[in-house]
Order: C-alpha cells, then sequence, then structure tokens
C-alpha cells in the first residue's frame, strides 16, 4: 500500500503529521511549566531565607533599632518574659510569618538551664507556594544558640 499518491500528500499522512506536531507542543509546553514551577519554588524559598536569616541576625544582635521589613509595625512581640521571648513578623507582600522564639535550654539529666545565660534560638519561616491554597505551605527552620547579657570576660 501506498501513503503517497501521484499528486501529493493524502489526508492520512497530514493527520498523522498533525498528531506528531501536537504531541511535541504538548511536551515542550509541559517541560517549560515544569521549570517554571521549580524556579518559583527555588526563587520563594530564597526569599524567606533571605527574611529568616536577617530576623535571626537582628534577634543574635539584640539591636531594637533593626527592623526585617521596611515598617517597624510589622513586627510583633507576643510573648516577653524570663523564660521565652517570641517575636512574629509578618511580610505581606510576599505572604510570609516569621516567628522567633529565645527560651531556655531543655532540661539534661536532671540540670535546668533556666538560669543560664545561653538560650535557645529557634526561627521558623512560614510561606505558602500558591496563594489561598493550604496544601502548598512549607517552613524553614533555623536553630541556634544564643549568648544573653553581660560583657565578655578579657
Amino acid at each position: 500500500m501506498r501513503l503517497k499518491s501521484q499528486k501529493g500528500y493524502s489526508l492520512i499522512e497530514v493527520g498523522v503529521g498533525l498528531i506528531l506536531i501536537t504531541i511535541f507542543m504538548i511536551c515542550g509546553v509541559t517541560m517549560l511549566k515544569g521549570t517554571y514551577n521549580t524556579y518559583r519554588l527555588v526563587e520563594q524559598k530564597n526569599i524567606a531565607m533571605s527574611y529568616l536569616l536577617k530576623a535571626v541576625e537582628i534577634e543574635l544582635l539584640d539591636d531594637v533599632t533593626i527592623s526585617v521589613t521596611d515598617d517597624p509595625n510589622d513586627t510583633v512581640i507576643r510573648e516577653s518574659n524570663d523564660l521565652r521571648k517570641i517575636t512574629v513578623t509578618k511580610i505581606p507582600e510576599n505572604d510570609i510569618t516569621i516567628t522567633t522564639t529565645v527560651e531556655a535550654l531543655p532540661t539534661k539529666d536532671g540540670v535546668s538551664y533556666i538560669k543560664s545565660r545561653v538560650k535557645l534560638l529557634t526561627s521558623n519561616a512560614e510561606y505558602y507556594i500558591k496563594k489561598n491554597d493550604p496544601s502548598s505551605r512549607r517552613v524553614l527552620t533555623i536553630t541556634t544558640l544564643k549568648i544573653e547579657g553581660g560583657e565578655a570576660d578579657a
């Protein structure tokens, strides 16, 4: 059976060609969409990590004149006492919430570290990949130690 007629291409050949072109176009669009989604995921994670590191640096420096965002009203101290200090910063333009907690070290082998100058600093950045989609929630966490108050011994 000959597909090519003497006068040009047959309808079957044109149909097969269009189907192949459509398949390749769908594959190309799918790969571009996947690349863009990965780019957005990495970009949002970098933005959240940037704000998170800035919040940790501010907490470690104990500098009240510096703010995580340009607007100091975005930062709220939720709880502040001898045992724990919780600071929450909301960044509305990127839909990021930074929560910083400074608390006493946990008890180990019956020894309490409540009066210690060394505190545990935990900072979380919560962000969403897709707006208005609770299943797209991501959390980044940094935990480090902080030495509070007093002068360094010379």
